[in-house]
This record gives C-alpha cells, sequence and structure tokens, in this order.
C-alpha cells in the first residue's frame, strides 16, 4: 500500500496505486503540501478523475483542479503563478482563462486549474469534487457546487434527424461547389454531432457522462458504434463517402426502432434521395 499525506480520497486508500500513476498522486500532494504552507491558501478541490470518478483516473488523465484561496488575494496568486509554480518544474504553462492555466510538468502529467475565493463559489458550475486538502475555516460542503450544471437541451429524434438530413445536404453541395473544407465540417463535425445525440436519445448508458462533453467515453458507453465511426469519418477528400455511410447508418437505426418518432418519415426519405441523386451526380462528372 503506497502511504500519501494528503491521500484522503476514500476510493483510493488502502489500494495499491499503480507506479504509472505516481507522478500524479505525488503532483497533488506537492499542490497540498505547498497549500499547507500558505496561509492565504484555504483548500485544494479536485474534479472529474481526481474528484468523485476515481474509477476512471488512469496514465493518460488530466489532473482537473481548483485551488481556493483567501478573499482579495486571488489576483496575487494568479499574476505570480503561486502554488503551482512552486511544485515540480514545468514545461509548458498557458493562461486560458480569466482565473487559471492549463499546465504541462516536465514529467509529462498535465493540469488544467483555476484559482477562485471561496465567495465565487456559488457562481460557476462544476462537477462534484473531493477536498484533498482543506483547512478547517472552509466549508467541506463547497466540493458540491451551489450551481447546477448545465441541463443538456430536451430534444427529440425528429429534430436530430431533420438537422442531420439538413446538414448532410448542405455538406454534399459545399463538396459539389470545391468548398472542401465546409464540406468536411458540415458532415463529419455538425453531423457527427447529430448522430452522437441519436445514440444518447436511443441507448442511455450506466456509464459515466462528462456533461460538458458527450463525446467523452463515447466508446465506452457504445462499443458497437466504432466500426459505424469508422465509416462515417471517412476525411477531407472523401466527405461523399461519409454522406452516404450515414444515409445507410440513419435508414438501418430507423428500421430497427419503428416505433421511434423519427418525424415525417416520407418526408425524409425524399430528402435522403435528392441527397443521393447529388451524390450521384459526383460520379458522372
Amino acid at each position: 500500500m503506497n502511504d500519501f499525506k494528503y491521500l484522503t480520497l476514500p476510493s483510493l486508500l488502502g489500494k495499491h496505486i499503480h507506479s504509472e500513476l505516481l507522478n500524479h498522486i505525488n503532483r497533488l500532494n506537492e499542490i497540498a503540501e505547498a497549500m499547507e504552507k500558505n496561509s492565504r491558501c484555504l483548500g485544494l478541490l479536485g474534479l472529474g478523475s481526481i474528484g468523485q470518478e476515481t474509477d476512471r483516473l488512469d496514465l493518460w488523465s488530466d489532473l482537473d483542479f481548483f485551488i481556493i484561496v483567501e478573499e482579495g488575494s486571488k489576483r496575487d496568486f494568479i499574476e505570480k503563478r503561486l502554488i503551482i509554480g512552486e511544485c515540480s518544474e514545468m514545461d509548458w504553462c498557458f493562461k486560458n482563462t480569466a482565473d487559471g492555466y492549463k499546465i504541462l510538468w516536465s514529467d509529462g502529467v498535465f493540469g488544467e486549474m483555476a484559482y477562485f475565493e471561496p465567495g465565487e463559489l456559488s457562481d460557476i458550475s462544476y462537477g462534484n469534487g473531493w477536498f484533498w486538502w482543506r483547512r478547517e475555516t472552509l466549508s467541506a460542503k463547497l466540493n458540491e457546487p451551489v450551481k447546477a450544471l448545465p441541463e443538456k437541451t430536451a430534444t427529440t429524434l425528429a429534430y436530430q434527424t431533420g438537422e442531420l438530413l439538413s446538414c448532410l445536404y448542405v455538406g454534399t453541395t459545399r463538396f459539389i461547389r470545391g468548398e472542401k473544407l465546409s464540406a468536411y465540417r458540415f458532415v463529419q463535425t455538425f453531423c457527427l454531432d447529430r448522430f452522437i445525440e441519436i445514440y444518447r436519445i436511443l441507448e442511455p448508458s450506466s456509464v459515466t457522462v462528462d456533461p460538458w462533453s458527450y463525446d467523452r467515453r463515447f466508446e465506452q458507453r457504445h462499443p458497437e458504434a466504432e466500426t459505424i465511426l469508422n465509416s462515417i469519418l471517412s476525411g477531407y477528400e472523401r466527405t461523399p463517402e461519409s454522406v452516404r455511410q450515414f444515409l445507410l447508418w440513419l435508414d438501418k437505426t430507423v428500421q430497427r426502432y419503428p416505433e421511434s418518432d423519427w418525424g415525417d418519415l416520407a418526408a425524409n426519405k425524399i430528402f435522403s434521395i435528392r441527397i443521393e441523386n447529388l451524390l450521384n451526380s459526383l460520379k458522372n462528372n
């Protein structure tokens, strides 16, 4: 068993920690130790895979965390990069928000962090976290947000299908016009978003969902979709092939879930045929 002074996360205590993760854990302990020595530091709040989802912590995990500091001291911490600059050597540090930084330490550990004062936390959304270190003067309840995470906008299959078909159409016309980059984005980005949403509606999963990005852990939720993804994401020059594969997938999916509300099926079929005719015109040119 590994013994770490600041390691207080129940799901890790008493467990053997793989050697590849020691840099991650040690970095958190280094940060906690530096904070303990600074009287203006109040708490180190871990989020995501170092918060309450440590079951998915692995070598490729980022360290997402908040450094909570005394009221009135945040600006000084940000300007001087206090605490984060006092641990292991940083190869790269980029101020990506008004509140914090993205960091790559020399040992390959990557982190994304922000400085906050206690009074600010009620105004921001974040997932349930875990305090790796905290002064008793800071409320332990701050590990859970006051402001709820943004809820996914309610949507329907009919809406997603309509958006999918319209983006396939526009993407095809852009490709014919020679606007290959725009075509690529419409088909292999915007349509991909609709594909993911349709999966979300039809096949709910028990695998943890990232509320900020539903494509995270998509393969774990829907392993059968990898073959489909390989066919619909065919690259810059092959957007027409992606369009064909999207249409094939949609047709099969409609047949698989005939009781679902896909909108006007007859109109959708006519639209699909129009897109296929555009694709055929490319073949003839």
